[in-house]
């Protein structure tokens, strides 16, 4: 029967061995689209050459802009540079998330960390009152300093940002809370900028949670119902869906992987929730060592 319905399509134009081609394409494709979700941590955007892209446009910003700052510096040198670190946390930050959802080894993302700290203690603007929260985005903050402690960072660096803070007479229970993690002699004080956010309130009410078991229940329910939601996320939320995704880059909840650090939970329950970080909360568990510090901008 085969050899008629060849003979068929041969006299008709057809090729006889179509059917075969679009199956071995089709496998072929399969194949492709298995080794590109291979490793990758993000759950939204499963695609390794998604995030590999997104890694080279940020490298390839924050090189521009490097070189932008280093002309800007010899040119003005008394330049209110805070805007160009505001940028360089912006991308930073970006190129962190891209290669953590992509699967890169922690340790690869490490120094990235440091230099993001070193930013933080610099990209404020010499002329602005911070004291009411001033254009300082809180949730950046809390992002820098979390992965701040996830990285393990040198001491100097939340030394320089707890100084800076200081000075700005800047005060947020959460920020307070994590600084005191690392400097155990910095005050925690009661004010909280964004007092009127469900999503901040209950973080709040599990970093005042003593008991462990209980903190790392309601850490649970902040990570399912209270981290993806547009009050939390703001601009960020649903990047995934807009432009083909060219403004996302992941969503992880990096304070709560800095709160499991910093409290000692267990987090066995938080491994497999899509927003929780926990390759870069265990990434001492693989004994990795620690790259050396980095010099930012070539300072």
């Amino acid at each position: 029967m085969s050899f008629w319905k060849d003979l068929k399509n041969a006299f008709s134009g057809k090729d006889p061995n179509q059917a075969f081609k679009e199956r071995m394409q089709q496998e072929q494709q399969q194949i492709l689209d298995s080794k590109d979700k291979e490793g990758v941590r993000d759950k939204v955007i499963t695609s390794k050459n998604f995030f590999t892209q997104q890694i080279e446009k940020t490298e390839k910003y924050i090189n521009e802009l490097n070189q932008e700052y280093i002309q800007k510096k010899k040119e003005e040198p008394n330049f209110d540079f805070s805007g160009y670190f505001n940028d360089f946390n912006i991308e930073y930050s970006h190129l962190i998330r891209a290669k953590y959802s992509k699967g890169d080894e922690i340790k690869t993302i490490l120094p990235d960390c440091s230099i993001l700290m070193e930013v933080a203690n610099k990209f404020w603007s010499p002329n602005m009152d911070y004291s009411d929260g001033g254009d300082m985005n809180l949730m950046s903050l809390l992002e820098i300093i979390s992965l701040g402690i996830l990285a393990e960072v040198e001491k100097e660096y939340f030394e320089d940002l707890a100084t800076t803070i200081k000075e700005k007479k800047f005060q947020d229970f959460v920020i307070d809370y994590f600084i005191n993690s690392q400097i155990p002699d910095y005050p925690i004080r009661e004010k909280l900028l964004i007092d009127d956010n469900k999503s901040v309130n209950f973080f709040v009410d599990i970093l005042k949670t003593e008991d462990k078991i209980e903190a790392v229940k309601k850490l649970k329910i902040y990570l399912d119902k209270y981290y993806y939601t547009l009050e939390n996320l703001d601009y960020e939320y649903n990047t995934h869906k807009f432009e083909n995704g060219r403004n996302f880059y992941g969503y992880w909840c990096w304070e709560a992987g800095a709160l499991v650090n910093v409290k000692g939970l267990d987090d066995g329950i938080l491994r497999y929730n899509q927003f929780y970080p926990y390759d870069f909360v265990h990434w001492k568990d693989k004994d990795i060592n620690k790259p050396k510090k980095p010099t930012f901008l070539n300072e």
